[in-house]
């Protein structure tokens, strides 16, 4: 019998390559036996997956929401359950059809009240789920990061900086969400570009643009090739539930960071210290001006996020709550 049985939507999702699959080879080296699925599309398929689910001791659900009547089959067959979110999943991700849904609210519901345990990537999303059962044994685990990935960053010049962006076609809204003060800043100084990481391009008429198509293999080179790491975000209830992983792979490189003061941002980036916010286009300017500006502001504030990120989010950090979690509970 398998210890711990793993359910992801996606293998390949930045989700389960960061809150799953990097911590299955330490699962391993401690002798615990489990097996990694991805939740089939097919209901046959599912159904037969979910049959499975009593022959393991656990059975970790990862940020999937299912049907009412799966959730209760689960229940009935499976010894323990966990289940394990990173974004505000009872909302839409886009406003056009408003972001509240009473579908995902059951769903939502229906899985907060039937599971063991929940794990949660930051404070909101943790008091999501104990607003819907206050009772739950509910624990918060941040993304972690695998800082020995990253080569450390020390080389900052006060001449053609460069702005990064790592995402994705779901994600460009954020990027664009700051486009008036980017092109400001193009306005304002000629030695300022920026580079877009993702599976979509993006554009500007003021400012330089590179482009770089996201891979696995690739992304902390191109990381690396920062001076300044981007994240905004407008503050909506979808934004607020982000976990704030790109801010995680700024810091590992020792990279300064310009956020949004939204959600887990918040939490990750300490004002003045290892980051900067910037709540709205004016203050991106200023912050973008500022560090772009003064090179040895940037390589303190990437010294002190690296340092944020291993004792807070590292593997290493992390790796003891999430063995005990999965563990014992």
């Amino acid at each position: 019998m398998k210890e711990i049985l793993f359910l992801v939507p996606d293998l390949n999702a930045a989700s389960a390559r960061y809150r799953v699959r990097q911590f299955l080879p330490l699962l391993q080296r401690e002798g615990v036996s489990f097996e990694l699925r991805e939740i089939p599309h097919n209901l046959s398929s599912r159904a037969e997956l979910f049959r499975r689910a009593g022959e393991a001791g656990t059975l970790f659900l990862h940020r999937k929401l299912f049907q009412p009547w799966e959730v209760v089959f689960l229940r009935r067959r499976a010894k323990k359950i966990i289940f394990d979110f990173d974004d505000a999943v009872i909302y839409r991700d886009r406003e056009e059809k408003g972001y509240e849904s009473f579908w995902r609210k059951l769903q939502f519901r229906k899985t907060i009240r039937a599971v063991d345990l929940v794990i949660a990537g930051n404070t909101f999303l943790a008091n999501l789920a104990k607003g819907i059962d206050g009772s739950k044994n509910v624990r918060i685990l941040p993304t972690a990061i695998d800082v020995s990935r990253y080569r450390y960053k020390d080389c900052f010049s006060e001449k053609e900086v460069l702005l990064g962006w790592i995402g994705s076609r779901s994600t460009l809204s954020h990027l664009n969400y700051i486009r008036p003060a980017l092109e400001a800043v193009g306005l304002a100084r000629k030695d300022i570009s920026l580079k877009g990481v993702a599976d979509i391009e993006f554009q500007l008429r003021r400012l330089p643009v590179q482009n770089r198509r996201w891979s696995e293999g690739s992304e902390v080179e191109e990381i690396l090739s920062f001076d300044i790491g981007l994240a905004p975000l407008p503050d909506n209830p979808w934004t607020r539930g982000k976990c704030g992983l790109k801010i995680l792979q700024y810091q590992a490189a020792g990279l300064p960071v310009i956020c949004s003061p939204v959600g887990a941002n918040k939490e990750i980036v300490e004002e003045g210290k290892n980051g900067l916010w910037a709540e709205d286009q004016d203050a991106w300017v200023k912050a973008i001006l500022k560090l772009s500006a003064e090179s040895d502001l940037r390589r303190e504030m990437g010294s002190a996020g690296r340092l944020n990120v291993e004792k807070r989010y590292s593997i290493e950090s992390i790796w003891p709550a999430f063995r005990r979690i999965v563990l014992s509970g």
